[in-house]
């Protein structure tokens, strides 16, 4: 009877620590996504790595 009540806890436990871990991913990225400032719009642009040596006139201001 105590081992099934040890069980059930566990299972519970581990349960709950999926649930967390599972949802934690999309909070940690918008967290991200506020620290850093960056958008879809600003990933998509070309940094000023390779394109701004490369076309220096071309990058909008």
């Amino acid at each position: 009877m105590l081992l099934l009540l040890i069980l059930i806890l566990i299972l519970i436990l581990i349960l709950i620590l999926i649930l967390i871990f599972a949802t934690s991913g999309g909070r940690t990225q918008a967290l991200r996504r506020q620290v850093t400032g960056m958008d879809a719009r600003q990933a998509l642009r070309p940094q000023d790595g390779a394109f701004g040596a490369v076309l220096p006139g071309a990058r909008p201001e």
